[in-house]
């Protein structure tokens, strides 16, 4: 029902967290989270047991892009009692140097 984007920067890195208040990632693909192919969708009973289907090339093609602009992905799952997923994005601030202008918007007015 909620999902949160958090950005932070200090003059090492620049920081973007998602979370959201979802079931979290499944356990059983947390290994191969952001390999192709790899999806947490079912089949909606049409599949033998419910098997996981798609192509789940989605998150791949983000982690792909993510690491070819310099950042680190990280995901997990939030700490009981809480539920949902988080995914952390790092680069280092100077991939962002001459990139983007990361001054508070106040001083820029």
């Amino acid at each position: 029902t909620e999902v949160v984007v958090e950005a932070r920067w200090s003059e090492q890195e620049v920081i973007v967290t998602v979370s959201d208040d979802g079931p979290g990632f499944s356990p059983e693909i947390m290994d191969t989270l952001g390999d192709p192919y790899v999806t947490t969708r079912r089949t909606g009973g049409k599949g033998v047991g419910g098997e996981a289907s798609g192509l789940g090339l989605g998150f791949f093609i983000a982690k792909t892009l993510l690491q070819r602009s310099g950042a680190q992905l990280s995901y997990l799952n939030q700490t009981l009692p809480k539920t949902g997923a988080i995914v952390r994005i790092v680069w280092p601030r100077a991939e962002f140097i001459g990139h983007v202008d990361l001054t508070p918007l106040q001083t820029r007015i």
